[in-house]
């Protein structure tokens, strides 16, 4: 992925949030509740709290994407903190995150799996692939079959060995460089070579046995040792177990996706699985949630983090039907709700000091300072009041510019 430049020019050419370097703009109660849902997503890998919902609501622009890539962001922290000391990347938290506006009701599970991932810095095609050669290393390191096989496939299963670390070696290196040119090549590369030695009939009937102890869906199993026909690449592979999930999904109950996708990050070791679920603003976006809520106490392992954004006032409609009281005290009770309202006199003020901070430091770099006049920031918030926190950001910074020397 290309550099995205200085913060305070992704935050001026909005409407796509940044995905990182939250605490040098958020302020007031969006900041407030940013910090509360990761002290939650921490209390959740802990197991010190259980699987739960929450309602983001507000109008647009005043923090709910915000407060969602902030999650990923932590989970990305959390995932890649091995990196630098030359670790693997984990699986401690996954989440995946769709939008109810662009994706029609049927087809909301097979989205949810589709845009599954383990941090916002790699693309979600290449997640069932990391999934896989996690799988087949604790294979390769945990499973003990009779001395026989043991002794007639250890050939085969050191070779498999080499190539899942030739796998974390391409990973590694796209994550290092944050560029995808060639990533999907390489991912290719290793998994032909996992692929070949996996072929071996007696490793591969060993593999089989341990998936079936592990209670592991058909739709992976196929994807990792394959149902014949040859090598698959990686994005060949996808477009199967999609294909089979949409096919699964069709006739499922929301918990029933749920359980499948816990399914799968159980695998591989997940805590915490998040599903955000965005533009939830009519009433089959809420159709979908109520089952999933209504099962929460039952999803233990991985516990599962339900955020549901929506502005409010179409929420509170979408919720508000007829005499169908208990359906708004579930929802009330769980998806407890999250209210952003329009930043105030001084928490733009704040943002106001906060972004300047921002700049100052960011052109820094290019021996450039800003002289931001303060009966110029003053004009330039008397212009902000009223308006949502996306706007604000946007004249704000789109003032101060004028005084970068």
């Amino acid at each position: 992925m290309p550099s995205q430049g200085p913060l305070y020019r992704q935050l001026q050419l909005q409407p796509s949030a940044p995905s990182s370097g939250f605490d040098k703009f958020l302020v007031g109660k969006t900041a407030s509740w940013r910090a509360k849902l990761l002290q939650l997503l921490n209390q959740m890998i802990a197991c010190e709290a259980p699987s739960c919902g929450r309602a983001i609501l507000g109008l647009n622009g005043n923090g709910k994407t915000l407060l969602n890539k902030a999650l990923q962001a932590a989970a990305t922290e959390r995932n890649l903190a091995l990196l630098p000391t030359g670790g693997r990347p984990a699986f401690e938290v996954m989440f995946s995150r769709i939008s109810a506006s662009q994706t029609n009701l049927s087809n909301y599970g097979v989205e949810l799996a589709k845009c599954l991932s383990r941090s916002n810095l790699e693309p979600p095609e290449t997640t069932y692939a990391s999934i896989a050669a996690e799988i087949l290393r604790r294979f390769s390191e945990t499973y003990r079959p009779g001395i026989g096989t043991r002794l007639l496939t250890f050939p085969a299963k050191a070779l498999l060995r080499h190539a899942l670390k030739k796998y974390d070696d391409v990973i590694g290196t796209f994550l290092e460089t944050i560029a995808d040119d060639g990533a999907s090549a390489g991912i290719d590369e290793a998994f032909k070579l996992i692929d070949r030695w996996l072929g071996e009939r007696l490793l591969r009937r060993s593999f089989r046995v341990y998936a079936r102890s592990l209670r592991m869906g058909s739709f992976l199993e196929d994807y990792i040792v394959g149902k014949g026909g040859g090598f698959r690449t990686v994005a060949e592979l996808n477009r199967l177990l999609f294909d089979d999930l949409a096919a699964s999904f069709s006739a499922s109950q929301p918990q029933d996706i749920v359980h499948c996708l816990m399914e799968i990050c159980r695998l591989v070791g997940t805590k915490v699985l998040m599903l955000q679920v965005d533009d939830c603003n009519d009433e089959k976006a809420v159709d979908f949630l109520l089952p999933i809520a209504e099962r929460l106490g039952d999803f233990k392992s991985p516990k599962i983090l339900v955020l549901a954004s929506a502005v409010e006032t179409v929420w509170k409609d979408c919720i508000a039907r007829g005499k169908d009281l208990s359906l708004q005290q579930k929802i009330h009770e769980f998806f407890d709700p999250i209210v952003l309202k329009s930043p105030t006199k001084a928490e733009l003020r704040k943002l106001a000091e906060k972004l300047a901070v921002l700049i100052q430091m960011e052109e820094a770099a290019r021996i450039r300072t800003l002289e931001w006049p303060e009966e110029a920031m003053d004009a330039a918030l008397a212009v902000c009041e009223g308006k949502s926190y996306r706007l604000a950001t946007r004249i704000l910074i789109d003032d101060a510019v004028k005084y970068i020397k």
